[in-house]
């Protein structure tokens, strides 16, 4: 029997095969994909695979309604990767699954994924909040986890008043289990209720929340930047936004300080009113009523302006209901190095009574003033350490015949980037 021509390959070329194969996750059932197709060359090349446990430490278990799924073959994987610490991904496209009436082979190759848990050194999930209650077991089984992604799915709209208990959903349980995970130091959670980590040991913290918790998440949160001293990575995101919704008045939720955190990005205007981050060195904001935030933005980078070095805001009318006391607190910030302001003229927000509304275009006049204030005059410099100014606008005539007086120059050697969208597209 002649030989495969593979064989013959210089070891440095059939390294660098091996290089490539390792470059991404692979999913588990399919065989066309590498590693996979490593195995099915000649039995050498079997070997060769089998034996390297890192080519199979990253995988997909892809349990998605139209994807047939041997539970051997996931045991077969986890075998394969001998005592690798494992980056995994269990995720169900097209629809979550709900275990209220889960089939003998989904539960078995959830169990068996379950049964790696130790060696789990990130893990991703996506399935129906329902599952959330079989990851308890899990409590003291995590020596390994450095990361936990969970996405989580209802298939229907819940409302607080009606069906209370979808906020309570075993969040407390969900803590204790993750505080169990000493290495633990990068939490995302996308959708359904707050699940009140309780972790001192976070470093970066995501979480996408259902706008009908209300002033439960804004505990919740709050309770995040008193306890996890070592935060320096917080991303907070509302999945909606309510029409003709208004800050709370007077000192209802006392301001919290975290002087750990670096990088916040969020679209909850409520939050950036409640925290004092006096380290803060990355601000991304993006709101949807810019007129009753504008009162939240201030205070924010004011208290964080020595150290600020870039700020990202993106609101609807941005430009329209900019305050002087808005451009004199960026002004404000001696080490900023990059600043992006978008207006959203055209974003649709969803009314829950009307349907979506279409929202008017922007006025243009605050463009120009904004723009003209970052100009030098009489020696003063704003921002002395500005490399980049973005402002992302819709094209307007005023707008355009006030650029041609701006020069780079006039910036103080700051690059001016403008994303000019036509009226109208």
């Amino acid at each position: 029997m002649k030989s495969s021509p593979i064989e013959s390959l210089a070891p440095e070329l059939l390294l660098d095969i091996f290089k490539e194969v390792l470059s991404g996750p692979y999913v588990v059932n399919r065989l066309d994909s590498s590693p996979w197709v490593l195995t099915f060359v000649n039995k050498k090349w079997r070997a060769v695979a089998q034996s390297c446990s890192s080519l199979w430490s990253t995988f997909i278990v892809d349990v998605s309604p139209n994807k047939s799924f041997d539970p051997r073959l996931l045991e077969l994987t986890i075998s394969l990767t001998g005592t690798n610490p494992l980056d995994v991904y269990w995720q169900s496209q097209g629809r979550f699954q709900d275990v209220s009436s889960p089939n003998s082979q989904f539960l078995a190759l959830f169990q068996t994924f379950l049964q790696a848990s130790a060696r789990w050194r990130s893990v991703s999930f996506e399935f129906h909040s329902s599952f959330l209650n079989s990851l308890i077991p899990l409590s003291y089984h995590l020596d390994s986890l450095e990361e936990m992604n969970i996405s989580l799915s209802n298939n229907h709209v819940h409302d607080l008043l009606s069906d209370p208990e979808y906020y309570e959903i075993d969040g407390t349980n969900l803590s204790v289990m993750l505080c169990s995970a000493p290495q633990l130091r990068r939490l995302i959670q996308w959708g359904g209720p707050p699940l009140h980590p309780i972790f001192e040991h976070l470093t970066e913290y995501s979480l996408q929340y259902d706008v009908a918790c209300g002033l439960h998440a804004l505990a919740f949160l709050r309770h995040i930047l008193m306890v996890s001293h070592r935060l320096e990575e917080l991303t907070i995101r509302r999945n909606a936004f309510l029409p003709n919704e208004s800050l709370p008045q007077g000192n209802v939720h006392p301001v919290v300080t975290h002087t750990a955190l670096r990088r916040l990005d969020t679209n909850d205007p409520v939050i950036i009113m409640t925290s004092n981050l006096p380290q803060l060195e990355e601000l991304k904001i993006k709101f949807n009523n810019i007129a009753f935030s504008m009162p939240g933005i201030i205070p924010t980078i004011g208290r964080s302006h020595t150290t600020l070095t870039s700020i990202n805001i993106s609101a609807i009318h941005l430009f329209q209901f900019y305050t002087d006391e808005f451009i004199a607190a960026i002004h404000s910030c001696p080490n900023v190095c990059f600043i992006n302001l978008k207006d959203q003229p055209d974003v649709i927000v969803f009314d829950f009574d009307a349907g979506p509304e279409l929202l008017p275009d922007v006025e243009t006049d605050g463009v120009v003033a904004v723009l003209r204030s970052f100009i030098p005059s009489r020696g003063a410099v704003p921002c002395p350490r500005l490399k980049m100014l973005n402002l992302e606008v819709h094209s307007y005539p005023c707008v355009e015949s006030n650029l041609i007086a701006i020069r780079k120059s006039q910036l103080a050697g700051a690059t001016l980037s403008m994303i000019v969208k036509n009226q109208g597209i």
